[in-house]
């Protein structure tokens, strides 16, 4: 859209738009009486004035400016005598440009000061796109924010406090899966750890409820540890017996499941050894886990009469 624009005779190019209109939408986000989705022009143009000069004139071809952007990309839109980003995630996502572009000094004042923005729910998708936006960048970008955001933490850091800083570094996290990214800092699986606490019943209740549900999330996609394959909790022992497996479709007197397949039926006691059973079932995530496995349709995995050696259940794309 900024490029089209570039097209009429006079116009900015379309990256010094871009940075204009990066650094109204971090003012807005920045406002003191908290975020504005929608600011005359005036307030608008004085906010980048100088960068069109220092004669009081500034002002006005600033404000000329915005009015061109209003007709030209429709980035901009009039709203009476006041004007507004066609669409919020537009002006949160230039205001990540404009952040990614300060040094990391007045980027951490910024979202971790005295009273960090960074957790307020109107920074929440700003600080998700600025992770994407610093990803580009490099990855140590993205550490770096992470680190900040662990570094606010303190040395004594309240349950609170840590399930909170759980749940968003683990929505960054979730939002650059497509990259695998994973947080260098070890503090970060310290975090997870004791955000574990959104589980006690104790605890739980002195932790806000968005709070608990980031955490768990967080915990989610990081890998909670009481799910790890390996914890002696995840499985439990079953003794070796009996049980009556199949079914019965003759006996009207008896339970009848007439939709019973012939090698279901009859009832019959079967005598098993002594296994282990997971706790929990497997979700469609971890067995997709598997079905991404270069070696899922190796023959030891299905021959203990699991079926075909064929990894997809049914309707496993609406899965």
């Amino acid at each position: 859209m900024l490029e089209a624009r570039e097209l009429r005779p006079g116009r900015q190019a379309a990256q010094r738009c871009r940075q204009l209109l990066a650094d109204l939408a971090l003012a807005m986000q920045c406002f003191d009486g908290g975020r504005q989705v929608q600011v005359t022009r005036r307030w608008a143009a004085e906010r980048f004035a100088a960068r069109f000069g220092a004669d009081p004139e500034a002002t006005d071809r600033a404000e000329a400016f915005l009015a061109e952007q209003e007709i030209d990309s429709g980035i901009l839109v009039r709203r009476g005598h006041q004007l507004k980003f066609w669409h919020l995630t537009v002006q949160e996502y230039l205001a990540a440009q404009a952040l990614a572009g300060r040094q990391d000094a007045e980027r951490g004042r910024l979202l971790l000061g005295t009273e960090p923005a960074i957790y307020r729910p109107e920074w929440r998708e700003l600080v998700l796109l600025l992770g994407g936006v610093l990803y580009v960048q490099g990855e140590d970008k993205v550490d770096g924010l992470v680190g900040g955001v662990l570094d606010a933490l303190g040395r004594q850091p309240s349950r609170v406090e840590q399930a909170r800083c759980a749940g968003l570094i683990g929505a960054l996290v979730r939002d650059l899966a497509p990259f695998a990214y994973r947080p260098a800092d070890p503090r970060y699986q310290e975090v997870l750890g004791a955000a574990l606490a959104v589980f006690n019943p104790k605890q739980a209740p002195s932790i806000p409820l968005p709070d608990r549900i980031d955490a768990a999330d967080a915990l989610a996609q990081a890998g909670d540890p009481r799910l790890s394959w390996t914890h002696p909790e995840r499985w439990v022992e079953i003794p070796r017996g009996r049980f009556a497996m199949g079914a019965q479709k003759v006996d009207p007197a008896a339970s009848e499941i007439p939709e019973a397949g012939d090698d279901e039926v009859p009832v019959h006691l079967v005598r098993v050894d002594a296994f282990r059973i997971a706790r929990f079932p497997v979700t469609v995530s971890k067995y997709a886990d598997f079905v991404d496995d270069e070696d899922s349709t190796d023959p030891r995995w299905w021959q203990a009469g699991g079926g075909a050696p064929t990894p997809e259940p049914a309707d496993w794309e609406a899965q």
